[in-house]
């Protein structure tokens, strides 16, 4: 028997599989929903985590770097007068012009210069002369290079050159990558035990800034244009690397 209406009445087996095929489509419906919110909620973590690490790296100038260390302390016994270390009687001077960010001047200064600390300048022979010269810098013209000289000669006004030098070799890695940031090397001025405040007003200021360019002209005056480079009494030699030749031309300087 057909229904008033002319069609076929579904029978309940078909009625019970369109409601299924509803509530599975309803399910499917739900769950896309739930992926989009959860995939806009996780882009969204996504941008935020980046803009915090973004902002960590310009505030820090260098959140990939090792953490500040400061340097072995020199002897206390050993006579130093700003930049210069070692009895100023002694039969031998050398110079170092070198540039902070130099990587052959941290390999010296790291690896030779306690060598030649402990055999001639502790002994009275050799005395030690650091100078500046800052050619490594981006072409801003105020780079690493500067800021590390400047920092050192802002650390000399305190009495503690060396100890900023030495630090900020030890802390040397790689050329104008935020080794030697604003942040980084007021940390190891603070490390040294420098009076803060007057550190940074001198940093700030940029107080030694002609300093250290007087110095770099004056490298440049004199055909100078290479770090590092080592000057004995007066006379460059040629600076291999190697202690044991480096030895030799102070032990010849003796000699003469």
């Amino acid at each position: 028997m057909t229904a008033p209406s002319g069609k076929t009445k579904p029978d309940a087996k078909t009625a019970s599989v369109r409601a299924e095929r509803r509530i599975r489509e309803q399910r499917q419906s739900k769950m896309k929903k739930l992926m989009f919110l959860g995939g806009a909620v996780l882009i969204a973590l996504v941008v935020v985590v980046g803009l915090i690490v973004m902002t960590q790296d310009d505030d820090n100038g260098s959140s990939d770097k090792p953490a500040v260390v400061a340097a072995t302390a020199i002897d206390a016994s050993i006579p130093r007068d700003g930049r210069v270390l070692g009895d100023s009687a002694a039969p031998v001077t050398l110079v170092e012009w070198a540039d902070y960010q130099c990587p052959f001047c941290a390999s010296f200064n790291t690896n030779i210069m306690p060598q030649l600390i402990e055999e001639f300048v502790k002994t009275g022979k050799v005395t030690v002369e650091f100078r500046d010269l800052p050619f490594l810098d981006s072409a801003s013209g105020y780079g690493e290079s500067d800021m590390a000289a400047e920092a050192a000669a802002c650390a000399a006004d305190q009495g503690k050159f060396w100890e900023m030098h030495d630090t900020i070799f030890v802390n040397h890695d790689g050329e104008n990558e935020g080794a030697y940031s604003k942040e980084r090397l007021t940390e190891m001025a603070s490390l040294i035990g420098l009076d803060m405040d007057q550190f940074n007003s001198c940093f700030k200021d940029r107080t030694h800034k002609d300093e250290v360019a007087a110095m770099q002209a004056e490298a440049v005056g004199a055909g100078i244009s290479s770090t590092p480079t080592i000057i004995i009494n007066g006379t460059k030699i040629q600076y291999t690397g190697k202690y044991a030749d480096l030895k030799a031309d102070i032990e010849a300087a003796l000699a003469s």
